[in-house]
């Protein structure tokens, strides 16, 4: 995120490997409606000579090394690759695991995924065949032994 140069296809000539990720922080959304983070990643930045950002969003670690390859292998800007910013990923309709009242839906707020038509048309963010799967099993919801940790604490 905080790299001079956004990462371009001609960088497939110059570097013989990429660093991916950080040091996860607080999502910050800024006055102008844009993201942020509170940047703890900025201790370990001063190794790296040679750094590309991605864009102004946070990112899932697949979801970037998608972005890179999709730029680097494909020789495609960044700019020309559509995405999603805070997508709502909602629990699977065959999810039948989890209360009658647990939640249908969580927000990425401030992250950025690659998107893809949907089957009727419409932009969808596209995950890793393991986050898709996982998200058949994850019950989106506070348990009440949650409720009993946090009152203890």
């Amino acid at each position: 995120m905080n790299a001079e140069e956004a990462l371009q296809p001609n960088d497939v000539a110059k570097f013989d490997a990429f660093v991916f990720g950080g040091i996860l922080g607080n999502v910050i959304e800024n006055e102008d409606g844009s993201y942020g983070s509170d940047d703890r990643t900025s201790e370990i930045r001063a190794a790296f000579k040679h750094r590309r950002h991605l864009g102004p969003w946070q990112m899932t670690t697949d979801s970037a090394m998608l972005y890179t390859q999709k730029v680097l292998e494909h020789a495609c800007p960044l700019a020309e690759i559509p995405g999603i910013e805070s997508p709502e990923f909602e629990r699977p309709r065959d999810c039948k695991r989890g209360p009658q009242d647990a939640s249908d839906s969580v927000c990425m707020e401030g992250f950025r995924y690659m998107a893809r038509r949907g089957p009727e048309g419409e932009w969808e963010p596209i995950l890793p065949d393991a986050a898709t799967s996982m998200r058949k099993r994850l019950i989106l919801v506070d348990h009440p032994f949650r409720e009993e940790r946090t009152r203890e604490h």
